[in-house]
């Protein structure tokens, strides 16, 4: 059976760390790669409100991405970019149910 999980997350940049988000977000996802279980990830943005973007993160478990979740709050390295966070919209775990 696969464990897999996709950690799908909305939020919302502050309207003048836009740039900087985008500009920083290469390293954020270089620095995920080092985390236990990271797959992949896709980063999508609204073109109707360009400061809203969601995430589609992989993980090889659910657990992983429980682990990393709270991990990534505290790591030096991405803790700046959390700061250009206007607010988390939404943050939820899901299976795959077809193929």
């Amino acid at each position: 059976m696969n464990n897999q999980v996709f950690e799908i997350v909305v939020f919302k940049i502050k309207k003048d760390k836009l740039q900087e988000f985008l500009q920083n977000q290469p390293k954020m996802y270089q620095q995920l790669k080092t985390y236990k279980g990271f797959k992949s990830i896709i980063t999508h943005q609204s073109i109707e409100n360009p400061e809203i973007f969601v995430d589609y993160c992989l993980w090889e478990t659910k657990e992983d991405a429980k682990n990393a979740a709270k991990d990534v709050m505290n790591d030096p390295k991405l803790s700046s970019l959390f700061n250009l966070i206007e607010n988390v919209l939404s943050f939820e775990h899901y299976k795959q149910i077809n193929s």
